[in-house]
């Protein structure tokens, strides 16, 4: 799908509850045991930030952390069960900081590379507004983490920390 078709749907399906939105730009796909966290499209970027803001990887990391722990709010009230699966799919996040919130690295599969390159405009975009600079996105940084909502409940403090530390930072 184009970005162009993907800008125009995004705000019909955020509609149908396929993906449920956590905040601005962290969206969750429920199914059976898995939850999939997406970090939104084109079009919540353009919603959520200003044209002439630039640079917004802190903030991004910001909604990243509120969603993480809305997921533990969710686990909490029994809404996510504790032996759900929690997957992300980035090239935001590194291995280092992943591993810092409980998530443990996996090595995407094939699949994962072909949608990878099937939203190749969409991620140009994505890197734009997030570094202010136009560049092909390094395949070799996308990664794959998961986490059991129980094992990310126990992170639940550091979660609230890092996201508290990085609102002064960023204010």
């Amino acid at each position: 799908m184009s970005p162009l078709a993907r800008f125009v749907l995004t705000p019909i399906i955020s509609k149908t509850n396929y993906y449920i939105y956590l905040n601005s730009i962290f969206l969750i796909k429920q199914k059976n045991n898995i939850v999939k966290i997406h970090l939104g499209s084109i079009y919540d970027l353009f919603k959520t930030f200003p044209l002439n803001k630039r640079n917004i990887k802190k903030d991004i990391f910001i909604y990243l952390l509120d969603g993480l722990l809305k997921i533990c709010i969710k686990i909490e009230n029994k809404e996510i069960n504790t032996n759900t699966q929690i997957v992300i799919t980035t090239f935001f996040i590194n291995k280092k900081t992943a591993t810092r919130f409980g998530f443990s690295t996996l090595y995407p599969n094939y699949l994962t590379y072909i949608f990878f390159y099937l939203k190749i405009c969409d991620i140009i975009i994505f890197i734009f507004f997030t570094k202010d600079k136009i560049s092909f996105p390094d395949i070799h940084k996308l990664l794959k983490f998961k986490i059991l909502a129980s094992e990310l409940l126990l992170h639940k403090e550091v979660i609230e920390k890092s996201l508290n530390n990085l609102k002064i930072r960023n204010s």
